[in-house]
C-alpha cells in the first residue's frame, strides 16, 4: 500500500469544491420541493443576500420583512452602511 500525502492547500481546494457541489445540490433540492422558506434561509446562511432577497420577494413574501431585517443586521455588522441605502 502506498501512503497518499495531501498538502494543506490541496485539502482546502477539495473542501471548497465539495462545499460548492453540496450547495448546488441543496439549492436544486429546495427549489424542486418548492420550499422557498428554507431556500431563503439557505441563501442567508451562505451570504447570498441578493438571492435571498429575490426569493423572499418572489416566493416567500411572509418572510420578506425578516429577510430585509437580517440583511440590514448583516450590513451593520460589516459596517457597510452605503449598501443599505437603495439606489
Amino acid at each position: 500500500m502506498y501512503k497518499v500525502c495531501i498538502t494543506k492547500s490541496v485539502f482546502q481546494t477539495i473542501n471548497i469544491l465539495l462545499i460548492d457541489l453540496l450547495q448546488e445540490d441543496a439549492e436544486r433540492l429546495l427549489k424542486n420541493c418548492k420550499r422557498y422558506d428554507l431556500l431563503n434561509e439557505f441563501y442567508q446562511s451562505i451570504g447570498e443576500w441578493k438571492k435571498a432577497l429575490e426569493t423572499a420577494e418572489m416566493y416567500d413574501r411572509i418572510h420578506l420583512r425578516t429577510t430585509y431585517y437580517n440583511f440590514a443586521k448583516h450590513l451593520e455588522m460589516k459596517g457597510d452602511y452605503s449598501e443599505a441605502i437603495p439606489k
